[in-house]
């Protein structure tokens, strides 16, 4: 056989082989697609080009779904954040590339919107709007792209603000050219349920609604002023506390103030970690392009510092215990020394296992549903572990921390009230306990509670609230500090100016 032939045969036997390596080679893990495009001139196109044939892997991100459905019946598909996309079977019968599968395949993605770069030329009404939670949809079916539907898809976008009178409008991104687009309404409808924007378009494309700037950038300013007032005093106010606190060291101080004083300690790092990361998030990272470790060394210090404070909170509430509960037989060997490990170690140890199986950084925390702070603190974009740190050792360790100072809390009211009774000078009273519980809430951190409240319809007032008392927390410290100091010091003087009476007394006796 001559070489020739042979070489024919080979072509003949391997070409199929070889022809399926070459498609094969063009598809990409659909998990690769968002940061692969963001490097390309126009990230919609690139985008909309790649997650037709992309392979769904194993470790896909929960922001993108998909599934095959059959042309004869409608596809539906929700996504985690609440969002509902129904797509008629017109739709999908003409995106099945005019072949007989029954089957085709349908795909949601839910984008940030920062990827579309809006055209600068674009009118003043456009630029002075923003898409809704900044999420974006992009709906797919099969590997055609639909246009002039007479059976429109449906898009619901759940509205979580609770802003009353917010308007918006369905849009869809248009290309103007390789680099930019803008927002269109063109062949959408909008129509507003009170909890939802449902829009109907004629065609597949990237979807959003856009509302006004204006709504979101007046609470936006005023939380953001309310924060970092509340903050710096804080950071002022905890020092004088923890100065007051050395000073007075040579007199004998009670135990609970030593822990006062390290809950303030925790919260001017707090405090001061949150300026520092806020600061340079907005100004250092953004404008000069610093290195990323700083930010992450921010993030995780900005980590430590919450768990510190919420376990000297937690301390707080088991002190609490200790005296209203165990009321006899609390002596502790070097009990002082032995929470200050708990309270300092245990949040040390967390975030050094955090950094482990997370990850710090550059991050756009909500503080509502309507406006953002970008902020240097653990980054939820690198999938459900990053999620995972932020849920668990941040919203579950204050969810029990609350709901232990909350009960103790009670305890206390329950104890005051069966000691004090009635009597003549009542109201005297109530108004004394009445303070007394106020500091004890704030020694607590009980209004951390309404950090739960920014949803719903307390959603604004929740954020406000929440803004006044726990930035302020380092004052209301300072001043509960002051108070029990004072209080310390009359029963000193009291107890002194009685002695020579009960010397007299005896030796009249």
């Amino acid at each position: 056989m001559s070489i020739r032939m042979c070489f024919l045969i080979n072509i003949i036997l391997f070409s199929p082989f070889f022809l399926c390596t070459v498609g094969t080679a063009k598809a990409m893990n659909c998990a690769l697609i968002q940061e692969f495009c963001q490097s390309q001139p126009s990230f919609a196109r690139c985008y909309n080009e790649k997650i037709r044939t992309c392979i769904f892997g194993r470790h896909a991100s929960p922001d993108f779904k998909q599934k095959d459905v059959n042309i004869t019946f409608e596809g539906k598909m929700n996504t985690i954040y609440g969002h509902v996309v129904q797509i008629p079977s017109e739709a999908l019968q003409k995106s099945r590339n005019n072949n007989n599968t029954e089957n085709v395949k349908m795909i949601v993605s839910v984008l940030n919107s920062s990827f579309f770069r809006m055209d600068l030329s674009s009118g003043e009404r456009e630029r002075e709007r923003r898409v809704l939670d900044e999420r974006v949809l992009g709906v797919w079916g099969g590997v055609v792209d639909v246009h002039n539907l007479s059976q429109s898809i449906t898009l619901t976008f759940r509205k979580n603000s609770n802003i009353t009178g917010i308007k918006g409008n369905c849009v869809f991104w248009k290309e103007i050219n390789d680099e930019s687009g803008y927002w269109s309404s063109d062949g959408c409808t909008t129509k507003f349920t009170g909890d939802n924007f449902v829009c109907s378009c004629n065609h597949l494309s990237f979807f959003a609604v856009l509302i006004d700037k204006k709504i979101d950038e007046v609470n936006a300013r005023h939380l953001k002023y309310i924060s970092y007032i509340g903050s710096s005093l804080s950071v002022v106010f905890t020092a004088i506390t923890f100065l007051l606190f050395l000073y007075m060291r040579k007199c004998k101080s009670e135990q609970s103030t030593g822990i006062h004083v390290q809950l303030a300690v925790g919260l001017m790092f707090l405090h001061t970690f949150f300026l520092l990361s806020g600061w340079y998030a907005q100004t250092l990272s953004l404008q000069f392009n610093e290195p990323r470790r700083t930010c992450q060394a921010l993030g995780m210090m900005l980590h430590w510092a919450l768990l510190v404070t919420f376990t000297w909170m937690a301390l707080e509430g088991f002190h609490l215990y200790l005296l209203l509960v165990r009321v006899f037989n609390i002596y502790v060997r070097r009990y002082l020394l032995k929470i200050s490990l708990v309270g300092w170690g245990v949040p040390t140890v967390t975030v050094i296992l955090c950094s482990l199986c997370g990850d710090y950084g550059l991050d756009r925390v909500q503080t509502n549903t309507t406006s953002s702070l970008d902020l240097c603190w653990i980054t939820v974009n690198n999938g459900t572990m990053g999620k995972a740190v932020k849920y668990t050792t941040v919203h579950l360790y204050l969810g029990l921390v609350l709901v232990f100072n909350t009960a103790m809390l009670l305890l206390t009211l329950q104890r005051m009230w069966s000691i004090r009774g009635h009597g003549p000078k009542l109201e005297h009273k109530i108004w004394k306990d009445a303070l007394s519980i106020l500091g004890l809430s704030c020694a607590l951190g009980l209004p951390w509670g309404l950090a739960f409240c920014s949803f719903g319809p307390l959603s604004l007032p929740g954020v406000y609230l929440f803004s006044i008392l726990n930035g302020f927390q380092g004052v209301f410290l300072f001043l509960w500090f002051l108070a029990l100091i004072c209080k310390s010091h009359r029963v000193t003087q009291s107890v002194s100016s009685s002695q020579p009476t009960i010397k007299m007394s005896s030796l009249g006796t």
